[in-house]
């Protein structure tokens, strides 16, 4: 089952290098065991995600293990995701993924990987590589922190959807409706797809209302999930010979 399929009009969410990175002069704020944040000239992380940390340039360098430390702020070189960004929005789905791919590896310890990771797995959706996503996802969320993996969860389950994976789809489900937002949209549109292609009206009627319902017009993330649930509630609603379809055309 192609789940996907009445998705067409969701937009795409918008907004491997060298092992080693190292930001020469670059200022960065780090908390080492969760200690007070202090400012570093300059920090060094590894491909295992050992942090090497100089206060001052040209002092002496101090190295903490992955797990030691958080990289609160680091300043990032200008037009650093420009490449990236261009490459999306021209819809050059590859390059797209690979520039992200790279800037994700190069930044993932450096707490800057969230939006790389984003483009990355959005690019791979776009470009019908959706088993390459399910991966991907899979692989980059213990770098991201809970606000971050928001956009790969649901990457990840447009994925599911794509593929017609209904059971790894609906495992889910629980997780991006804590979410909110965006991610539970999908949920409620997807469960009323599910329900419908099982002939079940009323149950996909009330999933479709819960999207359009509990999230306003003003909500420009929801807004495409809205507005494809308002289009399969009058669809049902004229299928069922119900007179509401007529009224529902005019709600916002």
């Amino acid at each position: 089952m192609k789940i996907s399929k009445i998705f067409t009009a969701l937009s795409l969410l918008v907004t491997l290098c060298s092992s080693t990175i190292f930001a020469e002069g670059v200022p960065a704020l780090v908390s080492v065991n969760k200690a007070k944040p202090f400012v570093a000239a300059s920090v060094e992380a590894d491909s295992k995600g050992s942090l090497t940390v100089q206060r001052k340039k040209g002092g002496p360098k101090q190295t903490f293990k992955y797990g030691q430390y958080e990289v609160v702020k680091v300043k990032m070189p200008a037009n650093e995701f420009t490449k990236m960004n261009t490459a999306f929005k021209n819809k050059d789905y590859t390059t797209a993924a690979s520039e992200a791919k790279r800037l994700f590896e190069k930044y993932k310890y450096l707490n800057q990987g969230g939006v790389p990771a984003q483009i990355w797995v959005d690019a791979l959706l776009a470009g019908n590589k959706n088993n390459d996503a399910v991966s991907v996802c899979k692989t980059i969320k213990k770098f991201l922190n809970l606000e971050q993996r928001k956009a790969v969860y649901l990457a990840e389950a447009r994925a599911y959807a794509a593929l017609g994976k209904t059971k790894e789809l609906a495992s889910t489900f629980p997780t991006l409706v804590r979410f909110g937002g965006a991610a539970a949209a999908f949920v409620f549109n997807t469960q009323g797809t599910m329900a419908k292609d099982q002939g079940n009206n009323e149950d996909a009627l009330l999933a479709y209302m819960k999207t359009f319902t509990m999230f306003t017009p003003e909500d420009t993330a929801v807004k495409p999930y809205r507005e494809e649930a308002k289009k399969a509630i009058i669809a049902i609603f004229k299928e069922m010979g119900d007179n509401r379809a007529k009224t529902f055309v005019n709600e916002k």
